[in-house]
C-alpha cells in the first residue's frame, strides 16, 4: 500500500466514524482538498445502504482570501460579513446547524496564532475561537449523540500548533 492510499484510507476511517474535529497539516490545501472530495465522492457511489457510508447533509468550505463558500450550489445559510469575526461568526452559524454538514476551513492558524487585521483584537479572536471549536466537540462527541447526525469540521493549515485549550 503506498502512503498515498494509507492517507486516503486514515482519512477516509476518520470521515467515516465523524470524529468532530480533524487537523490536517498540510501546504498544498488544493491536494487536500481535492482529497476529500474524491473520498466522498466514492462513498457516494456506495450508496447510504454500504458499511463504508459516510453522511453529510451539506458540506461548506471558509478560506481566509475567498471567505465562505457552499459546495453543492445551494444558497448559504452561514453567510457572514468579511472581517476579523467572520471566522468566529462562521463557526457560530455552523455550529448551529442542525443536519449532519461538513466544514473544510482552510488556514485558521493565521487567527489562532494572533496574526489578524490591525486593529482586531487576536487575543480575544483567538479565544472565541477556541471556546467554539470546544463546543463543537463537546456537542458532536456527546455518548447519546448518533454517529450519522453528527457534523465534522476540517482544520486545513500549513503549520498549527493545537492550543493547549484544546
Amino acid at each position: 500500500m503506498s502512503a498515498i492510499q494509507l492517507y486516503e484510507n486514515n482519512l477516509r476511517r476518520a470521515l467515516k466514524s465523524k470524529r468532530p474535529i480533524i487537523h490536517i497539516e498540510t501546504y498544498d490545501y488544493d491536494w487536500e482538498y481535492k482529497t476529500i472530495n474524491k473520498i466522498l465522492a466514492q462513498n457516494a457511489i456506495l450508496g447510504k445502504y454500504s458499511a463504508n457510508h459516510i453522511n453529510f447533509n451539506d458540506r461548506y468550505r471558509w478560506t481566509p482570501n475567498l471567505h465562505y463558500q457552499m459546495d453543492n450550489g445551494k444558497t448559504s445559510p452561514l453567510v457572514v460579513p468579511a472581517g476579523g469575526n467572520e471566522i468566529v461568526e462562521l463557526l457560530d452559524n455552523f455550529i448551529g446547524l442542525d443536519s449532519p454538514s461538513l466544514l473544510v476551513v482552510f488556514d485558521i492558524a493565521y487567527f489562532l496564532d494572533g496574526e489578524t487585521e490591525p486593529g482586531i483584537d487576536a487575543c480575544a479572536i483567538r479565544s472565541s475561537i477556541i471556546s467554539r471549536l470546544f463546543s463543537f466537540y463537546s456537542e458532536q462527541d456527546r455518548p447519546d449523540k448518533s454517529i450519522d447526525d453528527r457534523s465534522v469540521i476540517i482544520l486545513l493549515c500549513p503549520k498549527f500548533g493545537i492550543p493547549p485549550e484544546l
